[in-house]
């Protein structure tokens, strides 16, 4: 069983998005919030494995609330959805350790996909999310894990 909490203040759009059934495992939905301390005090109470996170929100802290909830919840995967494109962005987002990085308007099949891949430890960016790395291009899919020392030289 993998247990998410949707951080955004439209949960109804991710909520339509996660609710799937896939014969590998169970999915379920502990909560959702609309606000960053909402979301802190719910995830204080819940034991959950996977946070979905829309980080352009009226309502949420976008690229420090990553980074927040990494340093509060470092047990949870972060999965965050983003409409920007812009590669500094990306990169802001991407150095505060989250685990994958999906577009808005991914689909279904793709967020089961990252799911799957997350839970093994693997880091994922989306499909459709342009390289955002200046030295190099990382293909779209599985992405390694950043150390200390990468993410200082990449800063």
């Amino acid at each position: 069983m993998i247990i998410l909490f949707i951080a955004d203040d439209d949960s109804d759009k991710i909520r339509n998005l996660a609710t799937f059934e896939d014969n590998e495992f169970e999915i379920s939905i502990a909560g959702s919030g609309t606000s960053v301390i909402e979301t802190s005090r719910q995830l204080k109470l819940l034991d959950v494995d996977i946070v979905l996170f829309n980080v352009v929100s009226p309502e949420m802290a976008g690229v420090e609330y990553c980074k927040q909830l990494k340093e509060q919840f470092p047990k949870v995967k972060v999965i965050v959805f983003i409409g920007e494109t812009d590669s500094d962005i990306l990169l802001r987002i991407w150095l505060q350790k989250v685990d994958a990085l999906l577009l808005n308007s991914t689909d279904k099949n793709e967020l089961v996909s990252v799911i799957k891949r997350v839970m093994k430890g693997r880091k994922v960016v989306g499909d459709n999310i342009k390289p955002f790395f200046e030295n190099g291009t990382p293909e779209s899919g599985d992405i390694p894990f950043l150390t200390k020392t990468e993410i200082e030289v990449l800063t």
